[in-house]
């Protein structure tokens, strides 16, 4: 049975001035920043990406987006990320945004409050972090993971071995307990 939905009683979906304006910056320094021909050298490159753009992406507050301001970011939410995300896209600037983004996600829902003050804000100013994101075997069922997080006594040391690490040729790897979230003890 099918129910027939009245579009003048339904909410109007569409951005906010704040996005559609995000928007039009992004897309004018994706464009501006990301000729095709540098595209190719910087895939070429160590670390894939220009950190002089990436400072600047840094100075334009777009690091500290999706980071209360208690942190060194700007508070807002994941939602005026992606218009970013998506100009970077569609003009194919390559950066560690992406990456960068999702460790703080991760630092926030996952790690301590020290963590957060440690790490947050090196991140909403320009460090730049990765993510491993599945094994050799391609496999990204958590329970089929060969990572291991071996105790010993009070320390954990994480071993593991990703081959989908997005621009981690030079990347600092933070050596902190909130890397090992998702662990296997046995």
């Amino acid at each position: 049975m099918s129910t027939f939905v009245n579009p003048a009683q339904t909410p109007a979906i569409g951005l906010s001035e704040e996005q559609a304006q995000l928007i039009d910056i992004a897309a004018s320094f994706c464009r501006d920043k990301s000729p095709v021909d540098e595209v190719r050298a910087l895939l070429e490159e160590d670390t894939g990406y220009n950190p002089d753009i990436w400072q600047e992406i840094a100075e334009l507050g777009w690091l500290g987006i999706g980071i209360p301001d208690t942190y060194g970011g700007i508070g807002l939410g994941l939602g005026e990320i992606v218009p970013i995300v998506e100009q970077m896209g569609r003009h194919l600037l390559t950066t560690p945004y992406v990456s960068t983004v999702l460790a703080a996600q991760a630092v926030l829902r996952g790690g301590t409050e020290a963590q957060k003050n440690e790490i947050l804000p090196k991140l909403a100013s320009g460090t730049a972090a990765t993510l491993g994101f599945c094994e050799d075997h391609g496999d990204w069922n958590l329970s089929m993971s060969r990572a291991r997080a071996p105790s010993r006594v009070t320390n954990w040391r994480f071993q593991a071995r990703n081959i989908w690490c997005r621009m981690c040729r030079k990347r600092l790897i933070w050596s902190q307990p909130w890397l090992s979230m998702i662990k296997r003890t046995s």
